[in-house]
């Protein structure tokens, strides 16, 4: 069984099902209902450290082209446009294009001319003359993602239960037991448990300990705004981010908004208002931009939850020496779930060890405190969420 139906456990269960697997995908509430259903969705590897996880992001990139193929409706590979204002935000962008450069990721230098070529809606302040270009990196459509996963999932004979919260967990010799909020036990001959901010609590019920940065309040790590505007009538095709603002489409003329330095008042138990102050910079900040974008309003304001492993990098991996019980969890869920769900059905059923996860192990956690980590430093830097 796969607990979690984000596109970590979609992509998992779907390999499963097509490995001929019999799967069952549980999930709490809906599909995307969690991180999946609030996340800036960016695929790349520019912005990844140390060396290991940006190997594996950029593996994941062209995983992303396998998976969907000619014109699948969830993905948009036009590349990421980045532009820094001059001096120390300019010098520290350089460094990022020198060491991806070392490493043979693609990256450019365009002129202001070739950068307003490619989005002519773009305003580029005076002074910018250069714009970084990743050409390979894009952004998806999780929801989308997710329900093909699904549906090849059922198309291979596979289940979806939902809602169905599950609330314990019990890896034992030749299975993994798992408990429901209803009281129902459910076995099976294994388990991959992908339910993100929640892997912490869930995977202690079964021994295993998965530190995550915590929730310590407004503007903590894991937290920020994502905004949503109505259908506008501008130019844009591909994913910038500016020195306060990360944009891209969202689909019908819509733009999918984030600024950093607003996260510092983000809090899950309050959504600001669509009329607010957040919002209200939000599309002030739009309007600085784009072009044709002044006078749009919000549709929605969420505060998305990020998954962040303790030293942020991704987990994936068994946690039990029976091989019963394995976990995902990642900030990078969205790069990284076509690979990952690969890479578990592998170790899976293959019972092989992928050399590309060797860094990212659970079990790299058995040796410390299992007392609460403290909370990383906020990143509030645009260009990096």
């Amino acid at each position: 069984m796969v607990i979690g139906a984000g596109v970590l456990g979609a992509a998992a269960a779907r390999e499963l099902a097509a490995a001929g697997v019999e799967v069952t995908l549980l999930e709490a509430q809906h599909p995307g209902a969690g991180t999946s259903g609030t996340s800036f969705a960016w695929v790349n590897s520019s912005q990844k450290r140390p060396e290991a996880y940006r190997r594996l992001n950029a593996m994941a990139m062209a995983e992303h082209d396998r998976f969907a193929g000619d014109g699948a409706p969830w993905w948009s590979r036009r590349g990421h446009l980045r532009w820094a204002h001059p001096g120390a935000e300019d010098e520290a962008l350089a460094v990022v294009r020198a060491e991806v450069e070392r490493e043979d990721y693609p990256v450019e230098v365009l002129t202001r001319t070739e950068a307003l070529a490619l989005e002519p809606g773009l305003i580029l302040p005076e002074g910018v003359e250069g714009v970084t270009y990743f050409p390979t990196e894009g952004h998806c459509y999780p929801l989308t993602m997710i329900a093909r996963m699904i549906a090849d999932l059922r198309g291979h004979g596979g289940r979806v239960r939902y809602p169905c919260a599950v609330t314990e967990v019990n890896p034992r010799p030749g299975g993994v037991r798992v408990r429901l909020a209803d009281g129902e036990w459910i076995e099976a001959d294994g388990a991959i448990v992908c339910v993100g901010r929640w892997t912490e609590a869930l995977m202690k019920s079964a021994g295993a300990h998965i530190p995550l940065q915590p929730y310590t309040g407004p503007g903590s790590s894991p937290v920020g705004f994502l905004g949503v505007t109505s259908p506008l009538a501008v130019s844009l095709d591909r994913l910038v981010t500016t020195p306060s603002l990360n944009l891209r489409p969202h689909g019908g003329g819509r733009i999918l908004l984030q600024a950093p330095r607003l996260d510092a008042d983000a809090d899950p138990a309050s959504t600001p208002p669509l009329d607010g102050t957040v919002a209200r910079e939000l599309l002030a900040e739009l309007a600085g931009a784009l072009r044709d974008a002044a006078g749009g309003r919000l549709e929605s304001l969420v505060v998305g939850w990020r998954v962040l492993p303790e030293d942020r990098l991704t987990v994936a991996g068994f946690v039990d020496d029976d091989r019963r019980l394995y976990t995902i969890a990642t900030h990078s869920g969205v790069t990284l779930a076509p690979l990952l769900g690969r890479l578990a059905r592998e170790e899976i059923v293959d019972g092989t060890d992928a050399p590309d996860l060797a860094d990212f192990r659970p079990t790299r956690f058995r040796s410390r405190s299992t007392s609460t980590p403290a909370a990383a430093e906020p990143v509030r830097i645009s260009g990096y969420q």
